[in-house]
């Protein structure tokens, strides 16, 4: 399955609203994180965004246009030579939540790989979005939890051996409340 990156559009929120939400109805956990996430995605892709230069960005495969992955984006500062990009949230598909009992073929461990492997992709390209669209000299992510720890800690790795990316970035880890930041060299 190949990925692709991209602000969020109509047509993605639409599709994402509508897989997402089937996949809700008859869950035994509180899903409101989801719904929260969706109203949010809604609201900035709408205009109406509670931060300036706030975005949505999904990850989506070639076989749907709903997203797999979402993220929260806010550029902070754009027009000043000090600015960097926040990544204030991630949520994953409902397909992946851990929280859901196995099926045939989609073993907690299958759904831990993807969420990582969704997860490092799209902070890729949020890497990619500093020299270009977005141009910045820093990224900052939030991760509260352990699991963001250990997602960041396969993305550093796995940033790190890229000869594309490892040339021209130095990544470190701040240990102030969760924060992973990525620095320009």
């Amino acid at each position: 399955m190949k990925y692709k990156f991209e602000k969020l559009t109509m047509e993605n929120l639409e599709a994402t609203k509508s897989e997402w939400v089937a996949l809700l109805d008859d869950v035994t956990f509180n899903p409101n994180g989801y719904y929260q996430f969706i109203e949010a995605a809604e609201s900035r892709l709408q205009g109406n965004a509670v931060e300036l230069n706030s975005y949505t960005y999904v990850v989506i495969s070639d076989e749907s246009e709903a997203a797999i992955a979402m993220f929260d984006i806010v550029h902070a500062l754009p027009k000043s030579p000090d600015s960097w990009v926040k990544v204030l949230g991630m949520r994953t598909s409902p397909l992946l939540d851990l929280r859901f009992e196995e099926r045939v073929g989609d073993t907690q461990f299958d759904r831990r790989e993807k969420i990582g492997s969704v997860i490092a992709f799209g902070l890729s390209k949020v890497v990619g979005l500093i020299y270009g669209e977005m141009m910045a000299g820093k990224i900052k992510v939030w991760g509260n939890k352990q699991v963001d720890i250990d997602i960041f800690m396969i993305f550093k790795r796995e940033l790190e051996a890229d000869p594309a990316t490892k040339a021209g970035l130095n990544v470190h880890f701040e240990n102030v409340g969760g924060w992973l930041e990525i620095t320009k060299k």
